[in-house]
């Protein structure tokens, strides 16, 4: 018996606030265009549980996912490793770390955020119902490739709906694509496209549910339309469109969600350790760049890769500067159901070959996973240069990663397959 509890709660910040995600986005937040929600869903199956959490904000830095996992598990007694908070990575909301010379978040909203996320965790284990679990597969392609729009896309879309009786329990979404149908001129509070695709899919079913969108391999994915409100409802009301074609077409495959839980440790070495001296004339140049920049879009971005090199000199001068990124890669099964978490932007490449790597499941991408920390490009990235492996280490991060990232993320997941199969 699969025991079921869900619950959602609104984390709308109150404007006017910085919003997060966008360098050139001049002014704060003004209005609310549609309500952030938290949506929770929790599991209890032979003796095993496990809690999901789907944000809608860009980012939750890594060190308030630990404590809020930390809290959680302690408080509720759910094994730590299984515990998934993950952001949807709206780019007209709130949400830590922020970029450099962006904005600050605001202290208000990050403590009531807390006290919502663990009453509400709370609330959902304490209203439990019978559920059936069903997954789908379906496919979809409001994104394209921001690097090359010639190259591919992962159009996978799979969802898993759990049902008591003709009740719809809740829906649970994997699909790669930023949301930022809104670009930075946008100073109105939004999921973005996530808000039109759960909108649609109440009016189809008919029935209201918590909805949760899990952000797969979108490192280097946007959606087809951008520039407005209309562009996020076409984008969010097309792939919702996806998903309830497949669920009329198909009875879906029931299934039991069995547990099974794997957390590993993924270390990718950093690719340049400035001596002092080196520290010191990046810090020159990168001043000299912010004295000559000629407009405000100019100054805005040399103003944030100016904090960034003070950071690094002041990294250097204390001896603290690090040798690598530690992040933490979370595997999380529910019968034929897997999710691979971890705080990266996944390239799309790379979720295409992890789906086919897990093909024993409906697999479940999740990046912005239990914190965040840049992005997992392919190598080919590296071999092309730009802004996911040559810039957002100033806007957010600090050192660029070396080009075989990606090497070691499968050496990681072809540890995490053996595991599985030891414990099966």
């Amino acid at each position: 018996m699969s025991l079921v509890g869900t619950y959602s709660v609104d984390i709308t910040p109150v404007p006017p606030v910085d919003l997060n995600g966008y360098i050139l986005r001049f002014g704060r937040a003004q209005g609310i265009h549609d309500r952030l929600l938290a949506n929770i869903f929790y599991l209890e199956h032979k003796n095993q549980k496990v809690l999901l959490i789907s944000l809608d904000i860009l980012t939750i830095s890594t060190d308030l996912a630990d404590r809020l996992r930390d809290q959680i598990s302690g408080e509720l007694e759910i094994p730590r490793e299984a515990i998934l908070i993950a952001a949807i990575h709206t780019h007209s909301a709130v949400g830590g770390p922020y970029l450099r010379n962006v904005g600050k978040e605001s202290p208000q909203w990050r403590e009531e955020f807390e006290e919502k996320i663990l009453s509400a965790c709370r609330l959902a284990t304490e209203s439990l119902k019978e559920g059936e679990f069903f997954a789908y597969q379906t496919f979809s392609a409001v994104g394209i490739n921001r690097r090359k729009e010639t190259r591919g896309i992962d159009p996978h879309t799979p969802f898993v709906v759990v049902k008591s009786g003709e009740e719809i329990i809740t829906v649970l979404i994997n699909y790669n694509c930023h949301p930022v149908c809104l670009t930075e001129d946008n100073l109105q509070i939004s999921a973005d496209y996530v808000h039109y695709l759960r909108e649609y899919l109440y009016d189809k079913f008919g029935q209201k549910f918590p909805v949760l969108f899990f952000n797969g391999g979108s490192g280097d994915m946007d959606p087809k339309r951008r520039g407005s409100f209309e562009a996020a409802r076409f984008t969010g009301e097309k792939l919702g469109e996806e998903i309830f074609l497949a669920y009329q077409a198909y009875a879906g495959e029931k299934f039991e969600p069995d547990l099974e839980f794997i957390s590993d440790t993924l270390e990718i070495p950093y690719s340049w350790q400035p001596s002092l001296s080196e520290a010191e004339k990046n810090l020159q140049k990168h001043a000299e760049l912010l004295k000559n920049a000629g407009t405000r879009e100019e100054e805005k971005i040399s103003r944030a890769f100016y904090i960034w090199a003070q950071d690094v000199l002041e990294l250097v001068k204390k001896n603290q500067l690090p040798e690598s990124l530690i992040v933490q890669l979370n595997f999380i099964q529910l019968g034929k159901i897997a999710f691979i978490a971890l705080p990266l932007e996944v390239f799309s490449s790379i979720s295409l070959r992890l789906r086919k790597a897990l093909a024993d499941w409906h697999l479940f991408v999740v990046s912005y996973g239990n914190g965040y920390s840049g992005y997992l490009a392919d190598k080919t990235a590296y071999q092309e240069g730009g802004y996911e492996v040559e810039e957002w280490h100033k806007y957010a991060g600090i050192l660029p990663q070396i080009p075989d990232a990606e090497d070691l993320f499968w050496e990681k997941i072809n540890k995490i397959k053996q595991k599985n199969n030891n414990l099966n």
